[in-house]
């Protein structure tokens, strides 16, 4: 007779081990001389989550995520992205993450004005020294601009422009979206378009942490936390989960 081998049942109804923290920051400080714009900010961030930072002007978010990005240094504290700690990283090997692991994208869309939207997104591939011409051109396509790829920012449309940033920031395939008031400077039907396209790119995959004040775009993401006098007020669900 064959035995069959036992079977715990708890064992069969344990939850499925949870990958480790895309991100982690650890009583994150950043003092301006005597301002101290974060005080000690701690949170997780999931590989594919989506999170909104909130807060009023002066709380601290755009702060936080420049230091996320790169683009600014912390005064204590740790941020460890990948498995990375990149508060320990000099400018050479910052300048390498915010090329390899980061898209940014941000209100003021950052175009050079006298080239086009492919050479635009292409511009993001030479930190890299390798451009590929037909990628932009996919890329681009991706975000609704296969027929606006010769075209001059100055012809652009505003949600086309930030289309063209998008683009430009998924180019080098980065493994997290950092988007500061990316629907700032648009009126609210484009504003709708681009958040769409958000949540598309969040659909494939990517892990997103958008900055901002607006409700009604804040609702896109999955978790919303909010920001005030540079410690974190709230960290919640947002409504579109609950």
């Amino acid at each position: 007779m064959t035995t069959q081998p036992l079977v715990n049942p708890a064992a069969s109804l344990a939850p499925a081990p949870q990958s480790p923290p895309q991100v982690v920051l650890e009583n994150l400080v950043k003092e301006y001389g005597t301002l101290r714009a974060l005080n000690g900010v701690s949170f997780d961030i999931q590989p594919g989550e989506w999170i909104a930072l909130m807060g009023p002007s002066g709380s601290g978010k755009t702060t936080l995520i420049n230091i996320l990005g790169g683009l600014d240094t912390a005064t204590s504290g740790r941020v460890t992205v990948n498995g990375q700690d990149i508060t320990r990283l000099g400018e050479s090997d910052l300048v390498r993450y915010r090329a390899e692991k980061i898209g940014f994208v941000f209100q003021q869309f950052h175009l050079v004005p006298y080239l086009t939207a492919l050479e635009n997104v292409m511009l993001a591939q030479y930190f890299h020294s390798i451009t590929d011409e037909s990628q932009a051109v996919e890329t681009l396509k991706r975000v609704g601009l296969a027929d606006r790829l010769e075209h001059l920012p100055s012809t652009l449309s505003g949600g086309e422009q930030q289309r063209v940033a998008i683009a430009r920031a998924l180019i080098n395939q980065p493994k997290l979206i950092l988007a500061d008031e990316p629907t700032g400077n648009l009126d609210s039907k484009t504003g709708v378009e681009i958040m769409a396209l958000f949540d598309e790119l969040h659909s494939k995959g990517n892990t997103i942490v958008l900055v901002t004040h607006e409700p009604d775009i804040a609702e896109y993401a999955h978790r919303v936390v909010h920001i005030r006098d540079g410690e974190i007020a709230s960290d919640e669900p947002s409504k579109r989960v609950r």
